[in-house]
């Protein structure tokens, strides 16, 4: 139940979105926009609470030198260098902070991580279809056959076709 309500919740509201997108009514339009500004709102105090969180965590364990210390303060000196310039100078398209600390670095590394993704899911598919006994040989051995003797068939059943449409 914990997990069904919140999923509910945004099912509704989502569905509620994409309706306001297709029937322009005003009515439905001023409860999409009053939705939107509470959304506005949850996602300001998710940013700090997280922010709180990463700091807390990442630094209580860089003070205590806990297990991979190294790699959390490096976690939190980029958060800072991230935030800082950000709350400071702005986010504006043209600005240097979104040139430099979102464009030169942001991009690639979600471009990495899109990339790493990709590998995974192709090295789990490759293991995924892996021939390990004598029956799943079998079994794709015969899905195969079955494919190519099915696609040999297709022309010669959309010529017939064509021939008994065309007169």
């Amino acid at each position: 139940m914990k997990r069904e309500i919140p999923i509910l919740i945004t099912l509704v509201f989502g569905v509620f979105m994409i309706v306001q997108f297709f029937i322009p009514h005003p009515v439905v339009n001023e409860i999409a926009n009053r939705l939107q500004n509470w959304a506005i709102i949850v996602i300001s105090f998710s940013y700090v609470l997280g922010s709180a969180n990463i700091l807390r965590i990442n630094g209580e364990l860089v003070y205590r030198r806990g297990p991979g210390w190294l790699y959390k303060l490096v976690l939190v000196i980029a958060f800072f260098l991230m935030v800082i310039p950000g709350m400071f100078f702005g986010i504006a398209e043209g600005t240097w902070t979104n040139d430099y600390l979102f464009t030169y670095t942001y991009v690639p590394l979600a471009s990495t991580m899109y990339a790493s993704l990709a590998f995974y899911i192709a090295s789990a598919a490759f293991r995924a279809f892996r021939s390990k006994d004598v029956a799943s040989i079998c079994a794709r051995g015969y899905r195969l056959g079955s494919d190519a003797w099915s696609d040999s068939r297709k022309p010669v059943i959309w010529d017939d076709y064509r021939r008994s449409s065309t007169g």
